[in-house]
């Protein structure tokens, strides 16, 4: 009989020792670095140094930087707005197909406006970017197609991002992993 209470004893005795060491080893830890804080956008707002860093590719200054960067600006807040409610309408578009009963009038006029949101989104896109043009001379339109190629093709999901872009995640990755204190750099 005082064999079990032994053991059980010793049992639970080793179980307080054994958390007190952790507890001890994990005090004596330091605390890892805070997590770089994000820049977060509030709704609507363009991410004004990748516009700037675009305004220098292109070469622009005085007055033809920043009409084009109120050009850039307009299109970005349309786009912003357009998306919204895009997305609105898709959700009420499945929203409404999953329903048990069906509206077939209702179904139509969700498709046709989602339609007609995407036709404005290219309207947008088409005459943001005809006026950009305009301002800019042979070698900067060259330096803009660029960019909008890449652009389309790394938003549209028509291929992998850009080799330059990749790259520079990984910069910024390693820089990163550098930056921590008491981590191996790889």
């Amino acid at each position: 009989m005082r064999r079990p209470w032994l053991v059980l004893g010793l049992l639970l005795s080793l179980g307080v020792n054994v958390g007190i060491l952790a507890t001890l080893a994990l005090h004596r830890r330091p605390e890892p670095p805070p997590a770089p804080q994000a820049t977060t956008l509030a709704p609507g707002e363009i991410p004004e140094p990748a516009l700037r860093r675009l305004v220098e590719r292109l070469g622009l200054e005085g007055q033809a930087a920043s009409d084009f960067a109120q050009i850039q600006r307009g299109l970005f807040h349309a786009l912003v707005a357009n998306h919204r409610e895009s997305t609105r309408v898709q959700f009420e578009l499945r929203r409404e197909l999953g329903s048990r009963h069906p509206d077939g009038r209702r179904l139509a006029e969700l498709a046709e406006r989602s339609g007609e949101l995407f036709r404005t989104r290219q309207e947008l896109l088409i005459d943001a970017v005809m006026k950009s043009r305009e301002s800019l001379d042979d070698r900067q339109i060259e330096e803009y197609r660029r960019f909008l190629s890449v652009i389309g093709r790394h938003v549209d999901g028509q291929g992998p991002a850009p080799e330059a872009l990749r790259q520079r995640f990984r910069e910024r990755r390693l820089q990163q992993l550098r930056q921590r204190p008491g981590q191996p750099t790889p």
